[in-house]
């Protein structure tokens, strides 16, 4: 019985991470981008960020495998491959992540820090760990046979209130920042000469 209304109820938190993200994280930006069409432009920043990610995550990598040689061994081989697949995914991620920051006119440098060293990460994990959590956790936790273990339910459902809170400050900082941005492009640029009069319209003295 515990076993099938964690199962429902992780369903739940899964499903609702997964819209969270689209309504709150994802849509903001595509809205800005949408109408806003400033020019793409890419910045030193933006490839400092794009070499810490893959650092990162080629880092953790090579942790997880193990390597002893690297030159030599299956696990290299592995490990070369996960590599491979590292760059060219984060590489096209970053690269759509900065097209929409750029047409959603967010151009200071530390809110694009912020969008790709802590949003960007902070969505892929939590949307890899909610459909976890949608799918696999309440299938596994419904068909087990016996008495589930009161420490693997409340692991999961750590798990769950950690991912939601993820969620939750990433599109916090998704609206700061868009609204930032918005209201930079918002204001007016600086005033001409004369208060905006032209010249043949002032009197001489």
């Amino acid at each position: 019985m515990i076993g099938l209304l964690s199962s429902l109820f992780l369903l739940v938190v899964g499903v609702m991470a997964l819209y969270v993200i689209s309504r709150l994280i994802v849509r903001p930006l595509d809205q800005a981008a949408r109408t806003r069409h400033c020019p793409t432009q890419f910045t030193i920043v933006d490839v400092l960020c794009l070499f810490a990610l893959v650092q990162v995550a080629t880092s953790l990598i090579h942790h997880l495998t193990e390597v002893g040689d690297p030159l030599v061994g299956r696990e290299a081989r592995i490990a070369y491959f996960y590599d491979a697949y590292a760059w060219l995914s984060i590489g096209l991620i970053w690269w759509k992540c900065v097209r929409i920051m750029s047409r959603a006119g967010i151009h200071k440098p530390w809110h694009r820090i912020v969008l790709l060293i802590f949003v960007l990460p902070g969505t892929l994990l939590s949307l890899v760990l909610g459909g976890f959590l949608a799918v696999a956790i309440p299938i596994s936790l419904a068909v087990s046979v016996g008495q589930v273990e009161a420490w693997l339910v409340w692991c999961e459902l750590g798990l769950a209130i950690g991912v939601l809170a993820m969620i939750w400050v990433c599109a916090f900082v998704v609206r700061r920042i868009v609204a930032a941005s918005e209201s930079v492009a918002a204001a007016p640029d600086d005033p001409p000469p004369n208060g905006g009069l032209s010249p043949e319209s002032v009197e001489p003295q």
